[in-house]
C-alpha cells in the first residue's frame, strides 16, 4: 500500500482556508490549499509513505521523504502509535478491557501492552545523521481545559507533541514515559532535491523477523512491490 502526502514548508494556512469558505456561497467553487499559494516555487515536501506485510502481524513501513523545494528546509517528522481511547467511557466488558500501555523496552522502540490485542512492538530505524529518533509519550486524551474550558485538563493529554515540538514545552509529555500515545521524533534538514528515508517495523513479540530493518526488510518490500506488478 502507498499513498503521497504534499506538505507545505510554511504554516498550514486553516484560518485562511476556513475564512474564505465561510465567505463563499454555495455557487462558488470550494477554496483548496493549492489556492492558497503555499505550493508556490515548488515549496513543499513529498512524504511517499509505503507499507507492506511479512505476516499478518507483521508490517513494514518504509516514508521517503524529498524537499522539492530550491533550498534548505527543515521538517519533524512523528510517526505516532495510538490506542483509541475506549477507557475514558466508563464501561466494562468486550472491547472495554483495562486501559493500555505504551511504553519502552530501550532503544528506538515502543511496546504495547493490551488485554485482548496481546503485546507488539515498534522498531524506527536511525535517521538519516545515523542517530536514532527520540521518543515521546502521552496520553490520548482530550485537553478539556483547551477545548472547552474544563478546569481540569488531561495531562498529558493528546495535543502534548504539538506542545513540544512547536512550543519547546517538555512539561507537556508524560515525563515518565508511558502512555496510550507515542512516536518518534525525527528533526531532519534536506537540501533542494534532497530524499531521505526512514524505516520502521510493527509486530508482535514471537515474530522470528521482528525488528529486522535491514536486507531482511529490503527483501520483503521487493517481494510484496513485485506481487502488486510495480
Amino acid at each position: 500500500m502507498r499513498a503521497l502526502y504534499k506538505y507545505p514548508q510554511t504554516a498550514f494556512p486553516y484560518e485562511q482556508l476556513v475564512a474564505e469558505n465561510a465567505r463563499r456561497t454555495r455557487e462558488e467553487p470550494e477554496y483548496e490549499l493549492a489556492d492558497t499559494g503555499v505550493f508556490d516555487g515548488g515549496r513543499y515536501f513529498d512524504v511517499a509513505i509505503e507499507y507492506a506485510k511479512a505476516s499478518p502481524e507483521d508490517v513494514l513501513v518504509r516514508v521517503t521523504i524529498s524537499n522539492r523545494g530550491p533550498e534548505l528546509a527543515t521538517l519533524c517528522v512523528l510517526p505516532t502509535l495510538w490506542f483509541r481511547n475506549t477507557w475514558s467511557w466508563g464501561r466494562g466488558g468486550e472491547e472495554h478491557g483495562p486501559k493500555p500501555v505504551i511504553d519502552s523496552p530501550g532503544g528506538a522502540r515502543l511496546r504495547t501492552h493490551h488485554d485482548t490485542l496481546g503485546a507488539y512492538e515498534l522498531a524506527f530505524g536511525a535517521g538519516p545523521d545515523g542517530a536514532a529518533p527520540e521518543l515521546l509519550f502521552t496520553d490520548n486524551e482530550s485537553n478539556a481545559r483547551a477545548l472547552w474550558g474544563g478546569k481540569h485538563a488531561a495531562r498529558p493529554a493528546k495535543d502534548a507533541f504539538h506542545e513540544y515540538v512547536v512550543r519547546g514545552r517538555a512539561e507537556a509529555l508524560a515525563l515518565d514515559r508511558k502512555g496510550t500515545k507515542a512516536a518518534a521524533l525525527y528533526r531532519l534538514e534536506l537540501a533542494a532535491g534532497e530524499s531521505v528515508e526512514l524505516r520502521m517495523r510493527l509486530s508482535t513479540q514471537e515474530s522470528a523477523s521482528a525488528l529486522s530493518l535491514g536486507p531482511e526488510f529490503e527483501r520483503t518490500f521487493a517481494q510484496r512491490a513485485d506481487a502488486a506488478g510495480q
